[in-house]
């Protein structure tokens, strides 16, 4: 059951990275071919990365074995990490993540630019947090103890905290 839940946290981990990377890769890149400008400074873009990748990948390797683990055939576990239904998945949140910064960015514009890059900055940072939680299983996590990892409670919580100590 032990090993079953290091490659499972392990799939975990780098699909967390992946999909918020790449989030972060497309909103740049849209960015910068709609406004001709980034729509993150260099500091946020870096903090961002900072506080989002590290205690969130940390806390994943903390994270116990799920029930369901043992259940899955162990070729299965033994597979790739990433097979087409798992890249569609990543797609489709790092899509979702990146659409939801760039429409702060849109609306703050409105505003000014310091108003849209703060925006952006917050609106992708608090997403790529919740993002860890939603990670955490697989299937509904209605029926899951969301809050049995101390150490991914805890870096949810401060990273929140930096954040927005950040923006005001």
């Amino acid at each position: 059951k032990e090993s079953r839940g290091f490659y499972s946290n392990i799939r975990k981990t780098v699909y967390y990275l992946c999909s918020c990377n790449f989030a972060e890769l497309l909103l740049m890149l849209i960015g910068i071919l709609i406004f001709k400008s980034p729509v993150l400074v260099a500091a946020q873009f870096l903090l961002i990365n900072i506080l989002t990748d590290c205690a969130p990948a940390i806390s994943f390797s903390m994270e116990k074995a799920e029930n369901s683990v043992m259940s899955a055939n162990s070729s299965a576990t033994q597979s790739k990490i990433f097979n087409i239904k798992s890249v569609i998945s990543l797609f489709i949140q790092s899509v979702f993540i990146a659409a939801m910064s760039l429409t702060s960015y849109i609306i703050g514009n409105k505003t000014s630019t310091v108003v849209a890059l703060t925006m952006t900055f917050a609106t992708l940072g608090i997403s790529q947090i919740l993002h860890c939680l939603n990670n955490k299983f697989q299937g509904s996590i209605f029926n899951k103890k969301i809050f049995s990892n101390k150490l991914m409670n805890d870096s949810v919580i401060v990273t929140l905290f930096v954040i927005i100590f950040l923006i005001f």
